[in-house]
């Protein structure tokens, strides 16, 4: 009976040595969405504003860098989101931004240990850009269906 209880310790003694310390680690986890709260824009040329990106994020006036669109002919996006129209017709932009390195800074100085997680889908916006502002007050009706950029007339 003791050399059964002895070789049992063994066993168990060398179990434990082989399987290590395992130690459960948690991570906080925080997704955002590349998603303006604007999903089409009636504008007329010349005309400047900006995209509002999710606020406030995780309690934290967050500040976003969005990555410039300059090879539109239509509209130009710069890092802080805001835009401006160039010419009449209509086009969709795809806006994708990040949280800035402040906002990152202030993120990992409330959570101990972050993950940030972008999510892979993306939103276009739409703009609607007229010559003047009585095009824009009456404007044509178009057909919804038709992706493509058109000159508005």
């Amino acid at each position: 009976m003791g050399k059964k209880i002895i070789a049992l310790l063994m066993l168990l003694s060398i179990g434990l040595i082989s399987c290590g310390k395992v130690e459960k680690t948690s991570k906080t986890t925080i997704g955002f969405e590349h998603k303006v709260e604007e999903d089409e824009i009636n504008a007329i040329v010349g005309e400047r504003g900006t995209l509002t990106p999710p606020q406030p994020f995780e309690g934290i006036e967050a500040k976003w860098v969005f990555r410039e669109i300059t090879d539109n002919e239509y509209v130009r996006l710069d890092k802080e989101g805001n835009w401006e129209t160039l010419k009449a017709g209509t086009t969709e932009i795809l806006p994708l931004f990040d949280l800035s390195q402040q906002t990152s800074e202030e993120l990992a100085d409330k959570y101990d240990d972050l993950e940030l997680v972008t999510s892979s889908q993306a939103w276009y916006v739409s703009f609607n850009i007229y010559p003047d502002k009585e095009s824009l007050e009456n404007p044509p009706v178009m057909d919804s269906s038709d992706r493509e950029v058109k000159l508005l007339q």
